[in-house]
């Protein structure tokens, strides 16, 4: 085989290859989209009580440190920190797969539809947080922030499968069954996708909760008489 025969077949291959994959694709990240936000007091610490490794978490206390003096994540209550307020973070996840994924498997008539269209994904989270009052523990506010995303993607792994329209169809559509349902392979590349901009939009609803919660000033005045008392954090009075 010429060199030119052999590169003109890894040539060949490796568009074969990109043809049959789509690259990770957010459909409605837009309506996420942050906008202006007044930043909290320079002076308020927040801790954030939520599980260590979640890509969402992360994205969401880096863009708080942004909006506040100070972010403590993970934040341990063992009284050698203390922050203003803790934030509790929890994610809730229910990713669904379209049932347009069978008609881009089968019966094949649409060559390749996987690769160019992408299989349709929605990816689902609920973002439980509850604010509180780091100094005596009183609930702040309490609310959930839901993110529903449309997303596209394909990998050989799955796009192999439209070779249906070579032949009888009967792979095409055992594989439009299948794929019906949600990739869970997806979910790593979407977070590292979302993670800054859902990160920034979570950060911000938390600030509007907490700036427009009336516990918000008295915290500020507490933080005002610490400041004049040398930095010492006030006693509780019952």
């Amino acid at each position: 085989m010429s060199i030119r025969l052999l590169f003109l077949a890894i040539a060949c291959s490796f568009l074969f290859i990109q043809g049959c994959s789509h690259h990770l694709e957010v459909k409605n990240l837009k309506d996420y989209k942050t906008t202006a936000v007044a930043p909290l007091s320079k002076d308020l610490s927040i801790g954030i009580l939520a599980p260590q490794g979640q890509r969402l978490i992360n994205g969401t206390t880096q863009a708080l440190r942004s909006y506040a003096g100070k972010v403590v994540y993970p934040y341990i209550n063992d009284g050698k920190t203390r922050v203003d307020v803790l934030a509790r973070v929890s994610i809730r996840e229910d990713h669904s797969g379209s049932l347009y994924n069978f008609l881009i498997n089968f019966p094949g008539f649409l060559v390749w539809a996987s690769a160019w269209n992408g299989y349709v994904y929605y990816p689902y989270y609920e973002v439980d947080v509850e604010l509180l009052d780091a100094y005596d523990n009183t609930p702040i506010d309490v609310f959930t922030i839901p993110v529903k995303l449309s997303i596209r993607h394909a990998e050989m792994d799955r796009t192999w499968t439209q070779v249906t329209w070579l032949e009888t169809g009967v792979i095409g559509l055992l594989g439009g069954l299948v794929f019906i349902r949600y990739d869970d392979d997806v979910t790593p590349l979407l977070e590292r996708r979302i993670q800054a901009p859902i990160g920034n939009y979570l950060a911000q609803n938390i600030v509007r909760h907490l700036a427009e919660s009336p516990r918000y000033q008295a915290i500020l005045e507490r933080i005002s008489l610490q400041k004049a008392n040398g930095g010492k954090h006030l006693s509780m009075t019952r």
